[in-house]
């Protein structure tokens, strides 16, 4: 009997899954990609929401309370939500610097760092734009952090993490392929966006933010602003567009839509934040072919 359940118990701990809570859709899909059956995830946000102001739900911290491990974005985009919760689930594995605590933003080279900010700035990240996975180079970088991380906590299964990463980096390499060839025809396209959610994109595809319909980062529009940002729509002679997120009011983007003639085009910012992106490759697919079809 206490042989049957020693062999019962070593069979537990062989199959127990690495418990992650993740805080964004996409950080869910590639980890489980990576992660495969060696992993159980929970994921803190909803892909509809701003992922600036996740509702810091009660439930979240029973979420967090058990984890290995937490993986976050960073750059400060979950500054307003996320550390609340860590406090109140209390669990050491995921305290920041401890051993289950993987910002991801820290192995990306971000845009639009700054030294100081100020009131007057509005709602910036001083650590740089976190919107950085809207870069799809930025995802295999993603994808190898998130690897070695799990390699390390959990060595016995490293084999099966490596093995898994370099099938999605070969297919990752791939698509890298077909979206640049899509995306050349727009180098010098120039957009309107709502907030600076989409500046990754930009930058890798060469195109250009004339600007956007917030004033200030996270401060809503004026309609001093609507009337200039309108003018300077109108002054412009190249073909433009609207590149707008799915979680801001698209009040001010149709006012404007309205006496410029402009295209709104939703775009989505996470993983099933619009249907069709059902994954981080879809996310990619459904972004571009919004854009060019």
């Amino acid at each position: 009997m206490k042989i049957l359940l020693i062999m019962t118990l070593l069979a537990s701990v062989a199959y127990a899954k690495v418990e992650i809570a993740v805080t964004y859709k996409y950080i869910e899909d590639i980890t489980k990609s990576i992660g495969g059956a060696s992993v159980s995830i929970t994921t803190l946000s909803k892909p509809k929401e701003d992922p600036h102001f996740v509702i810091a739900r009660p439930s979240l911290i029973a979420k967090l309370r058990n984890v290995d491990l937490l993986i976050l974005n960073g750059g400060q985009l979950e500054i307003g939500w996320l550390p609340p919760l860590i406090d109140r689930a209390n669990n050491a594995n995921v305290f920041d610097g401890a051993k289950g605590f993987l910002d991801l933003s820290n192995q990306i080279e971000m845009i639009d760092t700054h030294s100081s900010v100020s009131q007057t700035d509005g709602n910036i990240h001083p650590d740089g734009n976190p919107h950085f996975i809207l870069d799809p180079y930025n995802v295999t970088i993603v994808a190898k952090t998130i690897m070695r991380k799990l390699s390390k906590l959990d060595p016995k299964n490293k084999d099966i993490y490596q093995k898994n990463y370099k099938s999605f980096k070969r297919k990752w390499d791939k698509n890298l392929t077909l979206w640049d060839t899509k995306m050349k025809p727009f180098e010098g396209r120039k957009v309107i966006q709502y907030h600076k959610s989409f500046d990754y994109f930009l930058k890798r595809y060469k195109m250009e933010l004339l600007d956007t319909i917030e004033p200030i980062a996270g401060i809503s529009p004026t309609a001093k602003h609507i009337q200039s940002l309108i003018a300077k729509i109108k002054e412009e002679k190249s073909d433009l567009l609207i590149m707008h997120d799915i979680y801001h009011n698209k009040k001010a983007a149709k006012l404007i839509s309205a006496k410029t003639e402009l295209t709104i085009i939703d775009i989505p910012h996470d993983v099933d934040a619009l249907r069709g992106a059902n994954s981080i490759e879809n996310l990619f697919n459904t972004i571009i072919n919004k854009l060019t079809q």
